[in-house]
């Protein structure tokens, strides 16, 4: 082979090899880069590592609820820390509800039941109390200045034996006055003179049983103490609503009072959930307030004539002192009653000399009533809320759909 051949053959074979050498480099990079992942590690560097330390769950109760709209407070105040149920489902009328077996149940296995109270729930309140055991009942009204049913027409006209409303004469909004001296079995009495607002003072001495506990002396806001000497079993709350209007929940500032001794209950459940029980209850707080603003806010140029409010049943009273209006006249008083013909031609007749231009039913209840006397009368059919049902579906929302009930 000439030199020439030869030399052409070397050059051509030095890329070759060349490249062949920079392919055992990298091979062998490779292989040490395995070595070094599959070198054993230290046991420092094998241990797994540990497990995360679990909190302690924090404890839940169940909470039973009379109605709806005491359910939601619980509910928005105890949070993740209570589970809530309502006896009373929306649609149905707390008034006249009856129990379920289910009912009683669920009453049975509760860590804390709680009630509006003041009557409201008179049909059934005792199969409350039966089957209780050692259940702690809050009634709300025992945290609530409870006021007379308001002055009205039906009232005016048919004030006769066996009526369930005094209106006291003398009276300045929002005072309560003891109806005394002589008062016959059943009648509520005042719970005294000089009391704090959402203060409730301890009555009685001797009272029997059937009466409620009392949180003892030196209480804090919130509390409540109770309330009749000698009352017998029973005997706290009459047929019916007695004289005292139960219906607190649509004057939003008694709401707010019924959210603050439902907090400082839980709270006494629940010590370890206080901060949190306060933080939720200073949150929903706000947004009552918002809700009262809004409704202030649409009614405060409401003309004199549309202030008058005609309802079916008579549960308006706190919001119409609340909101500066009227209760003019209701078809009954409760709707454990029914209106008689005379009576119901009384508040016709009434409406057309005063000019009553509006009639408000309520959802939860038959309206042939109320559509009757639009009829006769001429006025217009407006809906106002005593509970959330339909589309309103919370406290806040029915206290907005109220107001624009009558603003719109």
């Amino acid at each position: 082979m000439n030199r020439r051949v030869a030399s052409g053959l070397i050059r051509r074979a030095l890329p070759l090899a060349l490249l062949a050498g920079m392919v055992l480099v990298v091979a062998a990079c490779g292989d040490e880069d395995v070595d070094v992942a599959q070198t054993p590690q230290t046991s420092e560097t094998s241990q797994a590592p540990a497990a995360p330390v679990e909190e302690p769950r924090a404890a839940v109760i169940d909470v039973v609820a009379s109605t709806e709209i005491v359910a939601e407070w619980v509910a928005q105040v105890g949070g993740q820390r209570v589970r809530v149920v309502a006896l009373v489902p929306a649609g149905a009328d707390a008034h006249t509800f009856e129990l379920t077996p289910d009912n009683v149940r669920a009453v049975a296995g509760a860590d804390l039941v709680v009630i509006n109270g003041g009557g409201l729930e008179g049909a059934y309140e005792g199969t409350i109390e039966e089957n209780l055991g050692d259940t702690p009942l809050v009634e709300l009204s025992d945290w609530i200045e409870l006021e007379e049913f308001p002055p009205g027409f039906a009232h005016d006209e048919h004030e006769e034996e066996g009526e369930h409303h005094d209106e006291g004469e003398g009276e300045e909004e929002g005072e309560h006055h003891d109806e005394g001296e002589g008062e016959e079995e059943g009648e509520h009495h005042d719970e005294g003179e000089g009391e704090e607002e959402g203060e409730h003072h301890d009555e009685g001495e001797g009272e029997e049983e059937g009466e409620h506990h009392d949180e003892g002396e030196g209480e804090e806001e919130g509390e409540h103490h109770d309330e009749g000497e000698g009352e017998e079993e029973g005997e706290h709350h009459d047929e019916g609503h007695g004289s005292l209007d139960p219906h607190f929940w649509l004057d939003p500032t008694r709401a707010i009072q019924a959210v603050q001794a439902i907090r400082d209950e839980l709270s006494a459940l629940l010590p370890d959930g206080a901060e949190e029980f306060a933080a939720n209850a200073s949150r929903y707080i706000a947004e009552i307030e918002a809700a009262d603003a809004e409704v202030q806010a649409l009614l405060v140029d409401l003309a004199p004539e549309h202030r008058v409010l005609v309802t079916f049943h008579d549960a308006f009273g706190y919001f119409a002192r609340r909101y500066d209006l009227e209760v003019f006249g209701f078809v009954i008083e409760g709707p454990e009653q029914e209106a008689s013909a005379a009576e119901l031609a009384d508040l016709i007749e009434a409406m057309r000399d005063r000019g009553v231009t509006r009639v408000y039913r309520e959802p939860q209840f038959e309206s042939s009533t109320i559509d009757q006397i639009a009829d006769e009368t001429g006025a217009e059919v407006r809906v106002i809320y005593s509970q959330p049902v339909g589309e309103v579906e919370s406290y806040t929302d029915l206290m907005r759909a109220n107001g624009r009930a009558l603003a719109e």
